[in-house]
């Protein structure tokens, strides 16, 4: 992800890349990725959005995305909890 990897004015698109201040920009994008997180309970409330916004509160390190439940490591962990499950159920 660009933003991550310190390119977050490649995310601008060229024709406003160099028309407004470059900070205020980058700002307006962190916010919006926030606000736009897949996981409700990461976003910040609209008061909070304001406040990094206008500069009052500092925005904080973009968290990352969850990984989806096809992933393998959810695949052998619910494996794992499956034998676990049915060990404990013997007994």
């Amino acid at each position: 992800m660009l933003t991550k990897s310190g390119h977050i004015s490649e995310v601008l698109d060229a024709s406003i890349r160099d028309g407004g201040p470059r900070g205020i920009m980058e700002r307006f994008v962190l916010v919006g990725i926030l606000c736009a997180h897949v996981m409700v309970a990461l976003r910040p409330t609209i008061s909070e959005a304001l406040k990094m916004l206008e500069g009052d509160i500092d925005i904080p390190r973009l968290p990352d995305r969850p990984l989806p439940l096809s992933h393998e490591s959810f695949r052998s962990s619910l494996l794992s909890s499956r034998s676990t499950s049915t060990t404990t159920r013997l007994r």
